[in-house]
C-alpha cells in the first residue's frame, strides 16, 4: 500500500515538475524578442545598419520611379525587362535582417550604390545604340524646330518680336521682267501705216535693310532702306526708229518706309492670332533715273490684317493688305488689294519650309484725270523658300517665285540673312 502512495506521489511530482518546465519554455519565448528588440534599439552598429538598408531602399524606390518615366519616353522595350528584376532582387534581400547581419558590417559602404551602378550599365549600351544611328537619322530639338519656324513667321509678318528684341535684316531682291507693249506706226505725213510690239526686258536689283524692334503690348517697329538699280533693254520693231536695241540702266534710293505692327487676338480654339499693320512707304526715291522708269517715288499706305494658325510643326497664315497711293506729278496710280496665302513647316531642328500663293488686283492708273487702258490687272505669284540657323543668332534666308499672270515678274530670288539682337 506504501509503495503505491509512493508512485502516485512520485506521478504528481513529476507533472509539477513538466508543467513548470513549460512555464519557464514560454516565458523564455516572450522575453527573448524583447530583450533582442531592446539590444536592437541601444545597439549603435545596428541602428546605422538600419538607416543604410533604409536609405537603400528608398534610392532603389527613386531608380524604380526613374527607370518607368523612362520607359514611357523612350518606348524601349529593353529597360522593362531588365530594370525591374534589377531593382527588385537587392529590395528582397533588405527585408531579411539575418541575411544582412551576416553580409554587411557598419564599416562596409552603402548597398545603394550597387543598384545605381548596375542601371548606369543598362543605359549605357542605349546611348552607344543611339550614336550607331545612320547619318540620316537625329533626334529632333523640338525647341530648335520651333526657332526656326518663328524665324520664318517673323520674317513673314505673321508673328511680332518681343519686347526689347531687335532684328536687323540685310536683304538682296532679284526681279527679272518681260513684258512687250504696243507701238503705233505712223509715215511722214502722221498717218497711221501699222501696229508694232515692242519687248522690254527688266533686270530689277533690290537691296538694303530691314530693322525691327519688339515694342511694348505686343507690338512691334519696322523700318525699311532700301536702294534700286534697274537694267533695262528695248527692243523696238524695225522701221519705228533708226535705232532697234536700247539698253539704259538706272540706280537711285528706293522708297524709305516705317510701319507698326499690333497683336490684336492670342490664338484659342479655332480663333487664330490676329495682327494689324500699318506702314507708310515714302517717296523718297525717283521715278525715273537715266529715262528708266524705277517703280518708286511714290507716297504709299497700306493697311494690313496678318492671321497666324499653328498646328506645330506646321504654321498657315492668311493675309489681307489695301494700299492705295497719292498722286504726283499728274499721275494717279490705282488702289491694290492684296490677298496671301502661305504655309510654313519646320523640317528639321534648324531649318523650315515655307510656300505661298500671292494675288494682287490692281485698279486703273489715272493720268491727267484720264484713265489708262490696260493698266488694270491681276498679278500672282506662287513663292517657296526656305529659312535655316547659320548660328544661334543669325539665320539663311533663301526665297523664290515664279509668275503666274501675263504683267507678273517671270520669277525673283530673295536672299536675306535676319539676326537678332538682343538687349
Amino acid at each position: 500500500m506504501n509503495k503505491a502512495a509512493n508512485c502516485s506521489s512520485n506521478t504528481k511530482l513529476l507533472a509539477v515538475s513538466n508543467l513548470c518546465l513549460m512555464g519557464l519554455i514560454f516565458l523564455l519565448s516572450i522575453v527573448r524578442p524583447v530583450h533582442a528588440q531592446n539590444s536592437a534599439a541601444t545597439n549603435p552598429d545596428i541602428q546605422l545598419l538600419l538607416q543604410k538598408i533604409k536609405e537603400r531602399d528608398e534610392v532603389i524606390e527613386d531608380l524604380n520611379r526613374r527607370v518607368k518615366l523612362l520607359e514611357s519616353q523612350q518606348g524601349t522595350s529593353k529597360l522593362q525587362q531588365q530594370s525591374p528584376s534589377t531593382a527588385v532582387a537587392p529590395a528582397r534581400q533588405a527585408q531579411s535582417p539575418e541575411s544582412t547581419n551576416h553580409t554587411q558590417s557598419p564599416a562596409s559602404p552603402p548597398a545603394a550604390e550597387k543598384p545605381v551602378q548596375q542601371t548606369q550599365a543598362d543605359t549605357k549600351p542605349q546611348s552607344q545604340e543611339k550614336e550607331k544611328q545612320s547619318a540620316g537619322e537625329f533626334e529632333v530639338d523640338a525647341l530648335a524646330a520651333e526657332r526656326a519656324l518663328d524665324r520664318s513667321l517673323i520674317q513673314a509678318g505673321a508673328l511680332l518680336l518681343p519686347f526689347r528684341q531687335m532684328e536687323l535684316q540685310p536683304f538682296v531682291n532679284y526681279f527679272r521682267r518681260d513684258d512687250s507693249f504696243p507701238l503705233l506706226v505712223t509715215n511722214d505725213l502722221g498717218q497711221l501705216i501699222g501696229v508694232r510690239t515692242a519687248d522690254v526686258k527688266r533686270n530689277e536689283f533690290d537691296t538694303g535693310f530691314i530693322f525691327r524692334a519688339g515694342l511694348p503690348f505686343e507690338s512691334q517697329l519696322e523700318l525699311r532702306l532700301p536702294a534700286r538699280v534697274v537694267n533695262q533693254t528695248t527692243n523696238i520693231p524695225e522701221g519705228v526708229t533708226n535705232v532697234n536695241d536700247i539698253t539704259r540702266t538706272g540706280a537711285a534710293l528706293g522708297d524709305i518706309s516705317v510701319g507698326i505692327a499690333k497683336t490684336l487676338f492670342r490664338e484659342s480654339d479655332w480663333i487664330p492670332d490676329l495682327i494689324g499693320r500699318f506702314t507708310w512707304d515714302s517717296a523718297s526715291g525717283k521715278l525715273t533715273s537715266n529715262d528708266v522708269p524705277m517703280g518708286t517715288g511714290f507716297d504709299d499706305f497700306r493697311a494690313s490684317l496678318v492671321a497666324l494658325k499653328r498646328q506645330d510643326p506646321l504654321a498657315f497664315t492668311t493675309s489681307f493688305d489695301y494700299q492705295t497711293t497719292l498722286r504726283k506729278n499728274g499721275i494717279d496710280p490705282g488702289d491694290q488689294y492684296i490677298l496671301s496665302l502661305g504655309a510654313s513647316l519646320a523640317a528639321s531642328p534648324y531649318t523650315s519650309l515655307t510656300m505661298g500663293l500671292q494675288q494682287i488686283w490692281r485698279q486703273k492708273t489715272k493720268t491727267s484725270n484720264t484713265d489708262v487702258p490696260g493698266s488694270d490687272d491681276v498679278i500672282s505669284i506662287a513663292t517657296f523658300g526656305i529659312t535655316s540657323m547659320v548660328t544661334r543668332k543669325l539665320f539663311l534666308t533663301v526665297t523664290g517665285g515664279i509668275g503666274l499672270t501675263n504683267v507678273s515678274p517671270d520669277y525673283f530670288v530673295n536672299i536675306s540673312l535676319p539676326y537678332r539682337i538682343a538687349r
